[in-house]
């Protein structure tokens, strides 16, 4: 009898009769968890070589060709508007507080005005210089007399 009873016993160790299976547990614990990252925020980098293009024009990179640099700030016109003669097309503002001097005219007039002053003085000095030079010249004349 007692060899049966251990047969029995043996035939539920490795059975596992009697005892609850924890795959449920597991199976519903990892559809949880794959639930739980479906939703979870994400971001993903890649790196790649390419162009982005944007349905805004504001949004899209503009080439304009202008000898003060600066910056489109508002467009008056979209992609497939039309356009008439003296229309303005958009608002390009200067990067540079300098080139919104409104004294620019009158400043650059002074400028103008001092560097003639100087071409002047520059042409005095050397007439002066001429001057000298025939005064030493003379002397050196007299002096060999």
């Amino acid at each position: 009898m007692e060899k049966i009873s251990e047969e029995l016993k043996s035939f539920g160790n490795v059975y596992r009769q009697g005892v609850e299976s924890k795959i449920k547990f597991w199976f519903f614990g990892i559809i949880g968890l794959i639930l739980v990252f479906m939703f979870l925020p994400w971001t993903q980098n890649i790196k790649s070589k390419g162009s982005v293009t944007s349905l805004q024009q504001d949004q899209r990179p503009q080439e304009l060709n202008s000898p003060i640099p600066g910056r489109i700030s508002k467009w008056y016109v979209k992609e497939g508007d039309q356009v008439l003669k003296g229309d303005t097309i958009l608002l390009l503002t200067e990067i540079k507080n300098d080139y919104l001097d409104p004294n620019l005219i009158n400043r650059t007039k002074e400028q103008l005005v001092a560097k003639k002053e100087s071409v002047k003085f520059y042409r005095d000095k050397i007439i002066s210089y001429d001057a000298q030079l025939e005064a030493l010249n003379n002397g050196r004349v007299l002096k060999i007399k």
